[in-house]
């Protein structure tokens, strides 16, 4: 048994096909078949079922896969930890951030970590959260930066903050006369909110304790918060954004900011990675940059105000 075995074995259960494990592997799929054909004669084990189409793991590929997931990650830490020994920070990072937080820290970050640290190739991507599961379970993302709560049982998640939720109002709306919006009682009609498959539409939802109704002559759903403010301004309507993207508010527009009355109006931003992930050196770099950034971005926007 070969470590390179156990990878090819890997692949195919990532990707559901000889071919694209193959492509994955940088191997031409007869011999990446022959070598796991040989894993199986070894391990007296069929561990894929070829009948099947695409190609699943048969029950005992199952619990293998499990136990070759483990030594990968066991593998790949050795690496790692010698890394760590010698005081290093280097090799890729790629990283999926969802839409509703990348706009607001990807630019503040990245110039840090490039840097701090100029041995780390940074491959970021935007990516809507199911886009980022899939991405995170075939190993295809090393760490999102996305909402707590939708995190399947592979994943694991690391705090970095709490980001809090305002409503913003358009230009005369009657609730501007309110000091703090009580979304419970907010006719849905009112509400603007992003597409379907963006994990901030559903937490606004649920903090509204309601569906979606179409009970208006207008209805608007997008895809970036930008947009939905625009819209806003002009419909007489309200939507709900992050309190990471008010620094990019104007000072007009922050004039039709108000907060919302209820305690559950926030969401945990966490590092999410899967639970085989082992460059923690890089997690942990990735990190402090962030929150430097953050950090400087607060100090910044304090002494605006106090000028």
């Amino acid at each position: 048994m070969t470590i390179a075995q156990i990878e090819y074995l890997l692949a195919v259960a990532n990707y559901g096909s000889f071919s694209i494990a193959a492509e994955k592997c940088f191997i031409t799929q007869p011999s990446l078949s022959v070598q796991i054909k040989n894993l199986e004669e070894e391990l007296q084990l069929t561990l894929i079922d070829r009948n099947h189409k695409p190609p699943v793991l048969t029950e005992a590929g199952v619990v293998i896969v499990k136990q070759a997931r483990e030594a990968m990650a066991a593998f790949k830490r050795i690496s790692e930890e010698a890394q760590a020994i010698r005081g290093e920070v280097n090799g890729t990072l790629r990283i999926g951030i969802i839409p509703t937080i990348a706009p607001y820290i990807a630019h503040l970050f990245v110039p840090i970590m490039r840097s701090k640290y100029p041995q780390v190739h940074l491959q970021v991507s935007e990516m809507v959260t199911n886009d980022i599961i899939k991405a995170l379970q075939k190993e295809e993302l090393d760490v999102a930066i996305w909402a707590e709560g939708f995190a399947p049982d592979f994943v694991q998640e690391d705090f970095l903050m709490r980001d809090n939720f305002s409503a913003y109002l358009s230009p005369g709306h009657p609730l501007l006369e309110e000091e703090a919006i009580d979304l419970a009682t907010l006719p849905s009609s009112d509400l603007l909110l992003l597409t379907d498959g963006h994990c901030f539409r559903k937490q606004v939802l649920n903090l509204c304790s309601r569906k979606r109704q179409e009970d208006s002559s207008f209805a608007f759903e997008c895809g970036s918060l930008e947009t939905l403010i625009r819209v806003t301004a002009c419909t007489g309507g309200i939507t709900i954004i992050p309190e990471i993207a008010l620094p990019y508010l104007s000072e007009e527009q922050m004039k039709n900011i108000r907060p919302i009355k209820q305690a559950n109006a926030f969401r945990i931003i966490t590092l999410a990675t899967n639970k085989h992930f082992v460059k923690k050196g890089l997690l942990n770099a990735l990190k402090e940059s962030i929150q430097e950034a953050l950090k400087k971005q607060r100090i910044e926007r304090n002494a605006e105000k106090e000028a």
